[in-house]
Parts: structure tokens; sequence; C-alpha cells
């Protein structure tokens, strides 16, 4: 089922429905780039979890490469009418925010990979709620200013949480550029795919769980001028590390790389307080 600006605007038309671009309704008509996305993040036999199918031009590449697709769609009126576009069993459609989908009740106890054009509204919100459930492969079509918080450096001005949790957890990887003229309607900015892939299970047992890494990194972060000890006022535990491991006190987060705060994280979250001792 090829996308064009034609189809895209008779299926809306013949259903008096207009676009909405408040749900960052940009739908991709490059087939050949999907095929070659869906082609990178599947893996054989696991199920995919793709967010926001809308008219289903990804969904259609993911579905011969995946044991299943589930996909969870916001727009009622496009999770209706996706299973009449693409009439497959291994399909399950979705109505529902994906930042409140109860993911481990869709997708199960077994490994999965997420693939998604994501809203540039909610991008980080999205990227944040995943990374955590460390699904096998992650593929996503983001604003490319986005794209970059994958792979940003220390002391870079996107450098945050997305760039922490997306290089200690996985291995980060560039895949295409995607111009503005590439989607329909066309938006203002250009956008890239990005994959990430995960780390092998030995090198994930050393690192601190990612629920804990994500908040560690929020609050280490959460205000950049100030020193990492001074993001945690009211907490002892961070000043006592910074010593042993041969780290200023005056330090702020947004200088440390990544494997750095995740090992200070892993300490900090087996400390003591000092009022405890």
């Amino acid at each position: 089922m090829a996308l064009s600006p034609e189809r895209i605007r008779t299926v809306f038309s013949e259903h008096g429905r207009r676009i909405n671009p408040a749900l960052g309704q940009n739908f991709c008509v490059e087939g050949a780039l999907l095929s070659a996305a869906a082609a990178r993040v599947c893996l054989p036999d696991l199920p995919v979890l793709e967010i926001g199918p809308g008219l289903g031009a990804l969904t259609e590449e993911l579905l011969p490469r995946a044991e299943r697709v589930v996909a969870v769609e916001k727009d009622a009126f496009l999770a209706g009418l996706l299973p009449q576009l693409l009439p497959d069993t291994r399909l399950q459609v979705v109505t529902g925010d994906i930042l409140r989908a109860d993911v481990p009740a869709l997708m199960g106890d077994s490994p999965y990979v997420v693939a998604g054009n994501l809203p540039y509204y909610i991008t980080t919100p999205i990227v944040e709620r995943f990374l955590p459930l460390l699904p096998e492969r992650m593929l996503f079509m983001v604003q490319k200013e986005a794209a970059a918080r994958f792979f940003a450096a220390p002391g870079e001005r996107v450098y945050g949480a997305v760039s922490v949790l997306s290089q200690v957890y996985y291995r980060p990887e560039p895949l295409f550029s995607v111009p503005r003229h590439c989607y329909y309607p066309q938006p203002e900015v250009d956008s890239a795919v990005v994959l990430l892939t995960k780390r092998a299970p030995a090198d994930l047992a050393a690192l601190p769980a990612p629920d804990a890494l994500l908040r560690f990194v929020r609050t280490a972060l959460a205000m950049r001028r100030k020193t990492l000890v001074n993001n945690f006022p009211r907490d002892g535990r961070v000043a006592a590390l910074l010593p042993a491991q041969g780290i200023p006190e005056n330090v702020r987060a947004e200088t440390l790389p990544p494997q750095t705060l995740a090992q200070l994280c892993l300490l900090y979250e087996n400390a003591v307080l000092p009022c405890e001792i």
C-alpha cells in the first residue's frame, strides 16, 4: 500500500476527515526508506511494537518481517481504519496514547522491538518511556535536532538523559536523513532515522537499573549551572562518592560521560545515607 499525497488526501476525504497536525500527522511517503528502516529494526521471530502507525506505510513493511505487529494509535479514526487497509491476522491495533499504554501487557515477557515515526512535540517523553524498558532494538524517525540527542557528547547543548541512557544501554546508529519533502503534509523541519541496538547481557549486568539511572540523570541535570552535588542538596551520598572516584566536588553533571554517570548512579543506589551510619 504505497502512500502518496494524493492517496492520503483521498483516504481522509472519503471519510470526511481532516489531517490533524496537532497529533503530529505528517505521513512519510518515501516507500524505499520505510522498507530499509523495517529491514534494519526487525529481528527473526520477534514482535514489533509500532508507535503511531497512521495509515500503515511503515506497518506494511514491518508485517512480513515480524512475528506480529502491535500498533498503538492515538487517533481513533486511524486506529479503526488501519485493519481495513491492512487486513492481516498478525496485526493488532490498539487505540490509545503510547505514553499511557501498558506495554508489558501488550508485549508480554518475551523480547520485542520498537519502531515509530514520532510526533515532534512528544519525542523526548516517548523515548524516555521506552529506554528503561530495554527492548532489543528501537528505531525512531524523529526531528533532526532530536536525533542529535542520541549521540550527544558531554558539554553539548542537547546532552541529557536521552544521550546517557541511549549510549549506556544501547549502541545508537544514525541510519538515514529524511528531508521534509518525504512527508505529507510537509513539516517545517527535516528528520532522521535512528537505530538503537541493545548491548550484550554481560555488558548490561554491571549497570544500574535503567529506571534508576533515568531518575539519577534527571536530577543531576535538573539545573545545568549547578554542580552535581548541588543538584542533590538534601542527599549527602553524591558528595561522599566523588572523591573516591577522582571526580572534583565542583563538577557539573553535563561534563561527565554517560558511563561515568552510570557508575556514579550504581554507587549512589548502593550507598548509605550519612544520617543512617
